[in-house]
């Protein structure tokens, strides 16, 4: 009855956390990854701007969009690594059901 128990956790803990933060991982990354693309695309326009002597205006319009990427790339970042927080958990938690 025990081992089938166990069994059954361990699918559980795979299923629910492991494949959900994998996926997380893979989601979140890739987001982020566009979004530093963004980001730098971003920074080179408002290099540009100061460089080009634009009007106060301009340059405002041009921070504004490059902290938007700096925002959301910083968000995607803490929810890859929670996922991977979450993925490791669930690892560990298959590998350590066993043993008890």
């Amino acid at each position: 009855m025990l081992g089938k128990l166990s069994y059954s956790v361990r699918f559980l803990l795979l299923l629910t956390v492991f494949i959900l933060g994998c996926a997380g991982i893979v989601a979140f990354g890739t987001w982020a990854v566009i979004d530093y693309a963004a980001l730098n695309q971003a920074d080179a326009e408002f290099m540009r701007a100061i460089d080009a002597g634009s009007v106060l205006r301009e340059l405002f319009i041009a921070e504004s969009r490059q902290r938007i990427h700096c925002i959301n790339l910083f968000a995607e970042g803490v929810w890859t690594l929670q996922s991977a927080v979450f993925a490791a958990i669930g690892l560990h938690g298959m590998c350590t059901l066993g043993r008890r």
